[in-house]
């Protein structure tokens, strides 16, 4: 598809390939730390509001709405699925202000490829890898996007978060480093569908569902605000 880049604000700072270093257990990502202090609590922010980490369930740790399976199935890393075979998920996620973050793999880096979709695949709005980079999409008939630098690789695993704030402000963080910034002013990056519902790693129907690309799943996170910059590197 044609897409026309919007202003691109770009992190300082080199991409930490350490962040993606093996650990035991979850392949790529590594152990959880040890519990912080008083301190690093409130420098790290709320707590999520819901957390999946995929690891035999598609439940919540905090009891909200389980994820919807559209066809992949468990293996030792997380959650393995084909193209267009991601997770689904229902009246869980906040509308308009939010910080998602989502560990993953993709088997395909090249064109358009969808990480998450807002508009309950009605639209061509959403979170891409764009020939291995990171983007995000604004679509209503005049499409615009923001991207990082190319910094992906095929198989390998990386950690996205987009934030929005009260002011319609959409922040793209790959692995923890701030990568571009956009003003979302139609709306795009929320979701406005009833019971708020979102495709992870599914395209949308007016692009026929070809822009999407097989892979693994690790972890969903979701917060009901905007978490700062400082907060996200805590994460």
């Amino acid at each position: 598809m044609a897409r026309w880049p919007a202003s691109i604000v770009f992190a300082a700072g080199v991409f930490a390939a350490g962040v993606l270093a093996p650990g035991c257990g979850r392949l790529g990502f590594g152990q959880d730390p040890a519990p912080p202090d008083a301190a690093t609590l409130d420098a790290a922010g709320p707590s999520p509001i819901h957390r999946y980490r995929l690891d035999g369930t598609y439940g919540d740790d905090d009891g909200g709405p389980a994820l919807v399976p559209q066809g992949g199935s468990f293996d030792a890393g997380g959650y393995r699925f084909g193209m267009n075979q991601g997770l689904g998920l229902s009246g869980a996620m906040p509308v308009a202000i939010y910080t998602v973050d989502i560990k993953l793999a993709f088997d395909f880096m090249t064109g358009w490829r969808k990480i998450l979709d807002f508009k309950s695949l009605k639209d061509d709005s959403g979170l891409y890898v764009h020939d291995a980079t990171f983007a995000f999409v604004e679509d209503a008939g005049n499409q615009v996007f923001v991207s990082s630098p190319s910094l992906l690789t095929a198989g390998t695993p990386f950690e996205v978060t987009l934030t929005r704030d009260t002011v319609g402000t959409v922040v793209g963080y790959l692995n923890r480093s701030i990568q571009f910034s956009i003003v979302d002013h139609l709306g795009a990056g929320t979701f406005s569908d009833p019971d708020a519902f979102a495709d992870f790693g599914v395209d949308d129907m007016p692009t026929s569902q070809q822009e999407a690309s097989s892979g693994e799943i690790r972890e969903i996170r979701v917060w009901n605000v905007a978490l700062s910059p400082d907060q996200i590197s805590q994460l």
